[in-house]
């Protein structure tokens, strides 16, 4: 049994993860950082932090490496659900297995590490969960269609589950961030090709799919920056319901609830090139 507050972290190979479990680790907390490949950790592994290989969308593994953590430490003070990835294209010609791997990993697998970790949290009546969402959970852009529904349905998933343990006294936290330094869009960049080819109907928008790319880079928030206010906002004693954080994680929520919905669609139609797409 540790007296340390234990923080369990998904995602944690680079980014946004990594970034976490190192503020987290500088602020006495003692962290298991989990990631598909131990390897990408050795540097966490390095620096005291306990890492384990987690595949979020193995169930089993799942089970086991948070029963394997509970037995270690006792209890887990902190989890937070960060593991994730992007996907950009034309709805209507993304692969559907890619469209069904996005929603398994983005959605499902979140749910399941957290059902693997809340019931230890709420008999103990103690625990929070923060749950790295996206301002595209409000504001839908094109070519991001099955990314900003995944992070709707769990944003939706976290309004209910924070909810839902209150009783217990579990905490949860959900995070829009907006733009944050990260690898997001070199792993989206990876599928573009795929969906910008010859025949596809939107090839007159390649350079509008191009820029949905690497939108989330634009004028990012600093890794460490980011890490450091969540970390400093969700320790509090009575930390807010929602930590927006990055840039336009404020401001593109506040167009989507006051701009028209048709002046909307014609903005980002323009911004992504779709008024250049012709039958």
């Amino acid at each position: 049994m540790s007296d340390r507050e234990i923080v369990l972290i998904t995602g944690c190979s680079s980014g946004i993860g990594r970034a976490l479990a190192l503020e987290f680790a500088s602020r006495g907390m003692h962290v298991v950082a989990t990631a598909r490949r131990l390897e990408s950790m050795q540097e966490l592994a390095d620096k005291g932090m306990t890492t384990r290989a987690l595949d979020i969308n193995d169930q089993e593994n799942v089970e086991q490496v948070v029963g394997a953590i509970i037995e270690e430490f006792g209890h887990i003070d902190y989890l937070v659900n960060n593991a994730g990835i992007n996907l950009v294209g034309p709805s209507v010609e993304i692969p559907i297995d890619q469209i069904r791997k996005q929603m398994e990993t983005n959605v499902i697998a979140q749910i399941a590490v957290t059902q693997a970790v809340a019931p230890f949290m709420m008999r103990r009546r103690k625990g929070r969960i923060v749950n790295i969402t996206s301002v595209m959970a409000v504001m839908t852009v094109p070519f991001s269609g099955p990314y900003c529904a995944a992070k709707a349905a769990f944003a939706s998933f976290t309004d209910a589950l924070r909810m839902e343990l209150a009783p217990f006294g579990v905490q949860v936290i959900a995070v829009p961030a907006g733009a944050v330094r990260s690898s997001i869009s070199a792993n989206a960049e990876q599928s573009r090709s795929e969906y910008t080819r010859a025949d596809s109907f939107y090839a007159a928008a390649e350079e509008g799919i191009h820029k949905r790319v690497h939108a989330s880079q634009q004028h990012p928030l600093p890794t460490e920056d980011f890490a450091r206010i969540l970390v400093e906002r969700s320790t509090r004693p009575h930390p807010p319901r929602y930590i927006r954080i990055g840039n336009g994680a404020t401001r593109w929520a506040l167009f989507k609830r006051a701009i028209p919905s048709a002046i909307l669609d014609r903005v980002l139609s323009r911004i992504f090139q779709l008024d250049r797409v012709r039958p």
